[in-house]
């Protein structure tokens, strides 16, 4: 008689639940993947032309420009990606058992202020995407706050909206607050 190890046994009860995964899929749905990816109705079913529209099937869309989106991908990767490597950094210091209770102590520090300035910047996000812009990326320094909203002109009271916001998130004056406008 065989004797299974555990990882074994995981591994086939994974495979078989991922096989009856696909065959239910297949089964209820009537679908099955193409090579490139997208999906094609089950057996009988023609691909879709312009003849043949299904008005019930998902479709992205978008209402912004490639580049306006790509900004605020990149700068949210960019942001994401720095952060990362400070807080790595911050985390050998605390983590070297060579550095002195002072320069861990201000990692430390640091690594809670950098947690608590990215709350504050997804709050200020948020808040001003309920207040009806579009795309914003807000990104605090040590004693100031730039602030990017996607929009086709800022008029005065979104310059109020956004200051107002920022101040009561970040408790930063208005001369340290920099907005910027992406059209």
């Amino acid at each position: 008689m065989m004797i299974f190890k555990k990882r074994q046994i995981v591994t086939v009860t994974l495979v078989a639940l991922l096989v009856v995964a696909g065959y239910l899929n297949f089964v209820y749905l009537g679908e099955s993947p193409q090579e490139d990816g997208q999906m094609v109705s089950g057996i009988g079913h023609e691909a879709e032309n312009e003849d043949n529209i299904n008005y019930g099937e998902a479709k992205f869309v978008t209402n912004m420009d490639g580049a306006k989106n790509d900004y605020f991908n990149e700068t949210k990767l960019s942001k994401e990606k720095t952060r990362s490597e400070s807080v790595a950094l911050l985390k050998q210091v605390t983590d070297n058992p060579s550095a002195s209770a002072e320069e861990k102590k201000q990692a430390q520090q640091k690594m809670i202020q950098t947690a608590q300035n990215i709350e504050k910047e997804g709050a200020v996000e948020n808040i001003l995407k309920g207040k009806g812009f579009a795309n914003v990326s807000a990104y605090i320094s040590e004693d100031s706050i730039t602030v990017a909203v996607l929009t086709e002109g800022l008029n005065p009271t979104d310059v109020a909206k956004i200051r107002d916001v920022v101040i009561s998130e970040t408790k930063l004056k208005a001369d340290k607050i920099k907005i910027m406008e992406i059209k």
